[in-house]
C-alpha cells in the first residue's frame, strides 16, 4: 500500500501514487494501522479499496479475498444485458462459459446474446482449471523468462 502510493520506483506506482491515490495519514504509522484493522480475519485476506479510484482510508477499505481484489480493477470490462451489469467473468460464470472464450467472442463482434447463449465445449470451471494448469506448466518450464521480462520491463519504466 505504502510502496505503491509513495515509492516512485515501485512497479505499481503509476497505477496508485501517480494517479493521486494516498494512504490515510494515521496508517502511515504501522502500529496505528494494526490497531485499526487488527490481524486478517481469514486466510489470504488483504486490505482492498471499495472504490479503486479512492484513497486507502477507513470509509473506502475492507478485508477482501483475492477474488474480490481481482474484480475491483480498472481493467475489468463491464457488460450490460437485459438490464443487468456485471463483469465478463461474472457473465461467463453465470452462463458456464470460459471467460476467455466469452471475451474472444465479443472481440470478434458477436452480440452479447449470441456470446452467452451459444454452447461451448467446456464450462467455466473446466476452462479455468485448464488455464491454471497450463500456467503452472509454463511457469515451471519457462519461469526464468517471465522473471527476466518483468525485470527488464521495470528497468525501462524507470
Amino acid at each position: 500500500m505504502l510502496d505503491r502510493c509513495y515509492n516512485s520506483t515501485s512497479g505499481g506506482y503509476q497505477n496508485y501514487g501517480e494517479r493521486g491515490i494516498k494512504v490515510c495519514s494515521d496508517w502511515l504509522d504501522f502500529s496505528k494501522f494494526l490497531n485499526f484493522w487488527g490481524f486478517p480475519p481469514f486466510e489470504d485476506a488483504s486490505i482492498g479499496r471499495i472504490d479503486n479510484n479512492g484513497n486507502y482510508e477507513p470509509a473506502n477499505c475492507e478485508w477482501q479475498t483475492q477474488e474480490q481484489q481481482n474484480d475491483n480493477t480498472r481493467r475489468n470490462k463491464f457488460i450490460t444485458w437485459n438490464g443487468k451489469t456485471q463483469t465478463i467473468k461474472d457473465w461467463a460464470k453465470e452462463y458456464n462459459i470460459g471467460s476467455r472464450r466469452l471475451s474472444e467472442r465479443l472481440r470478434r463482434g458477436w452480440t452479447i446474446e449470441k456470446s452467452l447463449t451459444t454452447a461451448c465445449p467446456k464450462g467455466y470451471q473446466a476452462e479455468r482449471d485448464e488455464r491454471i494448469e497450463n500456467n503452472k506448466k509454463n511457469w515451471a518450464a519457462k519461469g526464468q523468462i517471465y522473471r527476466k521480462r518483468s525485470k527488464d520491463k521495470k528497468k525501462t519504466e524507470q
